[in-house]
């Protein structure tokens, strides 16, 4: 990540970089989460200082798994990171449907990480609701919190992994672990109809601030489930009030979730904002706007694609399938995703123009892929699913 960050390994990895990396190139991105394997034991030694159990990952990793960040305060409280890499772990699934590797490599960091969190949330007995307190979210401006909405959510798609994948390898786990997930605190607004950061947030301050992409990651990536009318108050609300000097990657967030909901005009300004970070002479991206922070900040490139891969292509890993959602770049401008893998297939995205689009599949006839495909189109989008084999 430049000289800044020291080339150590934080959530951008999991949550930015890995998405792009692990569709085109499965193979990398397998190694990528192998690192976080390779580390398990130290996570679990982390969990163990703080009096925890199973397995907390570092905010920041480097060659030990041990955590080298400066600042205890984010080591300790910044711990969303621990889901994000069981996150990773059912994108890398879902992409190759390797079982064989989730046993070996992948479950293990996936249970041990819900025993962390079995030992980290606390009962409420007034609302019969499980809590996370004393956190800080992705949004570093604000800490300490209670329930912050993205940690709690990933911590309950972090249980939710575990059982779904004890299922599929036949292993015993704790009966219990399906009443915690059901019953996690996810912070919501009936009044305002949207996800307040956390317990007390009050979006309606003139003086709130976000650094970041927060609450409407709990949209895209996590899909967290929610009407199409509370989609759109979390990224108009969050919108007015994510620093526009914030970390470069948050916009291609913005531009995913408005293209999700047929915001055309909304996506293509928060798309374009992507360019606003880029430097010369090599055209990279710094972590903010005129060059400041990182001077090339990957995760921002992370996020770019990410932008171009599930937001105007419109991808999305789903138990069932691989679906998209193919729309055009802003001005209607052609484009093609070439190698594309999705479960030893090697396929190809093109939006052509207006009521034209393909989907190609390398590695097998026309006819045999013809039965595996679900296509349909619009006046200019292309929506459909490949089904898994």
């Amino acid at each position: 990540m430049g000289y800044e960050y020291l080339g150590h390994s934080f959530w951008d990895q999991d949550i930015w970089m890995f998405p792009p990396v692990m569709i085109f190139h499965p193979k990398i991105g397998r190694s990528l989460l192998e690192y976080r394997y390779q580390r398990l034991p130290a996570a679990m030694e982390i969990a163990k200082k703080y009096k925890f159990k199973g397995a907390m990952f570092p905010w920041e990793s480097a060659l030990s798994g041990f955590e080298v960040c400066p600042q205890e305060v984010y080591g300790r409280n910044e711990i969303h990171i621990t889901g994000d890499i069981a996150f990773a772990i059912n994108q890398y699934y879902s992409v190759t449907g390797d079982l064989d590797w989730i046993r070996n490599y992948g479950f293990p960091i996936i249970y041990q990480s819900a025993v962390f969190w079995e030992s980290r949330v606390t009962f409420e007995k007034e609302s019969g609701t499980y809590w996370i307190n004393d956190v800080m979210p992705p949004d570093e401006y604000h800490y300490p919190v209670n329930n912050s909405v993205y940690t709690n959510v990933i911590a309950q798609i972090n249980f939710r992994l575990a059982i779904k994948f004890a299922d599929l390898l036949d292993i015993k786990i704790p009966s219990h672990w399906e009443d915690i997930a059901a019953s996690i605190y996810i912070p919501f607004d009936e009044k305002l109809q949207y996800h307040p950061e956390y317990d007390g947030f009050d979006i309606t301050d003139p003086k709130s601030v976000v650094k970041q992409a927060d609450t409407i990651l709990i949209n895209f990536p996590l899909m967290y489930p929610m009407d199409k009318d509370t989609r759109k108050n979390d990224l108009f609300l969050y919108g007015k009030i994510t620093d526009s000097n914030g970390p470069a990657m948050t916009h291609s967030m913005f531009s995913i979730g408005w293209n999700e909901i047929g915001e055309k005009q909304n996506a293509d300004q928060a798309f374009q904002k992507n360019y606003e970070n880029i430097q010369p002479p090599f055209h990279v991206w710094s972590e903010i706007r005129k060059g400041d922070g990182a001077a090339n900040f990957i995760t921002a490139a992370g996020g770019y694609l990410q932008s171009i891969i599930f937001g105007y292509a419109g991808l999305r890993l789903r138990d069932d399938g691989l679906h998209f959602d193919m729309q055009p770049l802003p001005g209607n401008k052609p484009y093609c995703l070439n190698g594309i893998k999705y479960r030893n297939d090697s396929l190809q995205f093109c939006w052509l123009r207006i009521g034209q689009c393909s989907v190609r599949n390398s590695s097998i006839s026309d006819n045999e892929f013809l039965t595996r495909i679900f296509l349909k189109k619009n006046d200019s989008n292309c929506i459909g699913k490949i089904v898994n084999h």
